[in-house]
């Protein structure tokens, strides 16, 4: 009985450590994924359908380099193409349409900020190793104009394009997740907002424009460079 109580008190009694220096610290699990200094690539399929007037499939390619484990350098390059909803057909009954574009292409480059690494616990039989990022960046978009030009034929003779062309500058902003399937893959997921300036050539206006969308894809990650 004695022993017993004298080893409570020994495990209870506080015990000074003193001053604890950084380096005195050690992280117990650490991140078994690294995408610190490699490149990382990928392709995806999205969808914009957040649209009352088009709606849009997309296929984008991604290609990032890795700073850090929190930091990256991006770039996007998308082609796609958005059809008419039946909305903007049915705007069109009394014989006026609003002026509005498709989506057939975009590029830009984005900073991405990825602020967790987190582990989920699967069942108690896997461990889900995933993060989650942010993304700003700059680019442009090419639009199509939805109704045909009904501008005359030019000096030449020959008959303008049916449908106007336009290049938007775009503000792309991104938060998406990996979801690691190995040291060297994962899966990504992404709901980006883009936000555009048009140039509404018919009309001779500026509008400002969101396209939401939603991706998914499969990303491959080159060997650490150092």
């Amino acid at each position: 009985m004695l022993l017993l109580m004298t080893s409570l008190a020994l495990a209870t009694d506080p015990v000074d450590l003193g001053v604890l220096k950084n380096s005195d610290i050690q992280v117990v699990q650490r991140r078994l994924y690294s995408q610190e200094d490699r490149l990382e690539l990928g392709a995806h399929l999205s969808f914009l359908p957040f649209d009352l007037l088009t709606v849009t499939p997309q296929l984008m390619l991604t290609g990032a380099y890795h700073f850090t484990e929190g930091a990256a350098i991006e770039a996007h390059l998308g082609g796609g193409y958005g059809f008419k909803t039946a909305f903007f057909d049915a705007l069109g009954v009394d014989g006026s349409l609003p002026e509005a574009y498709r989506y057939l292409a975009n590029g830009d480059a984005s900073f991405v900020w990825t602020p967790v690494y987190g582990k989920i616990n699967l069942m108690g039989k896997h461990i889900l190793h995933t993060d989650v990022y942010l993304s700003v960046g700059a680019g442009a978009t090419l639009e199509q104009s939805l109704l045909p030009s009904d501008n005359k034929a030019n000096g030449d003779g020959k008959d303008p394009a049916a449908y106007l062309m336009t290049v938007a500058p775009t503000i792309p902003l991104g938060i998406g997740t990996h979801l690691f399937l190995g040291p060297s893959t994962a899966l990504r997921f992404e709901l980006r907002d883009n936000l555009l300036i048009e140039h509404r050539i018919q009309t001779d206006t500026t509008w400002f424009r969101q396209s939401l969308g939603v991706s998914g894809g499969f990303v491959f990650y080159g060997k650490k460079k150092g």
